[in-house]
């Protein structure tokens, strides 16, 4: 009797599995659903730009675009899993880098994204970043300061981020300002320059 019992919830549990295929991806939900609270982490992204391109998962760019700083933090996320590099890790491929691209358009604001056409886009990155590799310089860290809001405008700010390359190479702290713009209640990147290039007055 024990055994048909056991066989019973074997079958249920099952069938569950079949005509429920969401549970395969609860784990990848749960990750994603804490993205607005800052949970997510760089091993995520990569996967999480696979899911968006394959229109595996239903993910809201828009749930990290309620703050300036959020949108460019997750920005230098990517960025940094984009440049990775060192003993032990994997080289991102060309179509890897392009899915992070990708995920990066989807924040975006539209006058950046007239400007700077999606394969001008992948072949710069991809350039940039053979270029890194061969100086053997990546981005170990990122610091992202609190915005600051052009005094006119409260739609328009600034971001400041420092990324931290590696120490071999000879490479130095990378400065750069974001302009961030907010379109229906969403942050959006407009554009970024070196760090003495822009102000907000």
């Amino acid at each position: 009797m024990r055994k048909v019992i056991a066989i019973v919830i074997l079958i249920g549990l099952g069938v569950l599995v079949y005509f429920n295929p969401s549970i395969y991806n609860k784990r990848n939900v749960d990750e994603i659903d804490g993205l607005a609270d800052g949970i997510i982490e760089e091993e995520d992204i990569l996967p999480l730009a696979r899911a968006i391109s394959g229109d595996t998962l239903d993910f809201r760019i828009e749930d990290i675009q309620r703050t300036p700083d959020q949108i460019v933090k997750f920005n230098a996320m990517v960025m940094k899993v984009m440049y990775r590099y060192g003993k032990g890790v994997t080289p991102l491929t060309e179509e890897e880098i392009g899915l992070l691209i990708d995920l990066q358009r989807l924040y975006y604001h539209e006058e950046l994204l007239a400007i700077n056409d999606r394969d001008f886009q992948l072949i710069g990155a991809v350039r940039e970043i053979e270029k890194a590799r061969e100086a053997e310089s990546w981005i170990v860290d990122y610091r992202v300061e609190s915005p600051v809001y052009d005094k006119n405008d409260s739609d328009i700010a600034v971001v400041e981020v420092t990324f931290i390359p590696s120490s071999l190479g000879e490479s130095t702290d990378i400065h750069h300002r974001y302009l961030v713009e907010r379109d229906s209640g969403l942050w959006y990147i407009k554009g970024w320059v070196g760090y003495d290039d822009i102000t907000v007055e």
